[in-house]
């Protein structure tokens, strides 16, 4: 990325910020609450958020108990989880304030998933998978902020691959079986190899894409198929029914 990009990746950030501030500023009015401010707890670290998620991002449950059931993990949930790891590492067990920055990027990528999983069927393969994709976006988000305003940032493609193939390609039919196991796989080596590489994503969004271009072709090759058949079967009729040169005659 040039100086110029990132630098436009900072300011479109900063922006977001400004936005994210008056929404909260707003919020805060409408319920007549405080917004707590860093100064009131231990200020942590970046590489201390980093390492916590780093932890999190091990651990294979993507559901939580609410109200004694089950229910999909969000953002929330992880910031929840986080902000509990971290105090047990402050001193005096003091309550942990995460730096401004980083809990604006925390919040806005749980806004980019809450956006995203509107379009998702609720407990699909596609809904855990996003889940499973939550701790490794976040770590990605802190340590870049251009992953918001990049529209070609390879995690974001991944993400947006995840999405829109979970949204609108996957079905209960067998061929589609395999479509989940590959992105499973490609989920799965995220979870389990990210650790601040962003060349990961390039090399597992690169995977993905081919495979997703090869069930397109056969797609499209099943669907010529199908409508030739159609074409042939429409021909036989009409050629059944034609009248016959000799049928006049008689």
């Amino acid at each position: 990325m040039t100086a110029q990009q990132e630098s436009a990746s900072e300011d479109a950030f900063l922006q977001m910020r400004h936005l994210l501030a008056g929404r909260r500023q707003l919020l805060g009015k409408l319920v007549g609450g405080k917004q707590a401010s860093a100064e009131s707890g231990h200020q942590v670290s970046t590489d201390q958020v980093q390492n916590v998620l780093g932890a999190l991002q091990q651990k294979a449950s993507t559901t939580v108990m609410v109200n004694g059931k089950p229910a999909p993990r969000t953002i929330t949930h992880l910031k929840q989880d986080l902000l509990a790891q971290l105090r047990q590492n402050t001193p005096d067990n003091k309550t942990p304030a995460l730096a401004e920055e980083d809990g604006d990027a925390i919040d806005l990528v749980g806004m980019l998933f809450d956006h995203i999983m509107k379009d998702v069927r609720p407990n699909s393969p596609a809904s855990t998978l996003l889940a499973k994709l939550q701790v490794p976006l976040l770590r990605v988000a802190l340590q870049d902020k251009s992953f918001f305003s990049r529209q070609q940032h390879p995690a974001r493609q991944m993400l947006n691959t995840i999405a829109e193939t979970g949204a609108y390609w996957l079905s209960e039919d067998d061929a589609d079986q395999q479509l989940v196991g590959k992105m499973q796989s490609v989920v799965d080596r995220t979870v389990k190899d990210f650790d601040g590489d962003l060349g990961l994503f390039n090399n597992l969004l690169e995977d993905l894409s081919g495979h997703l271009q090869t069930v397109s072709r056969k797609a499209e090759v099943a669907e010529k198929r199908h409508v030739e058949a159609a074409r042939g079967k429409e021909n036989w009729r009409w050629r059944a029914n034609a009248p016959r040169p000799w049928s006049r005659a008689c």
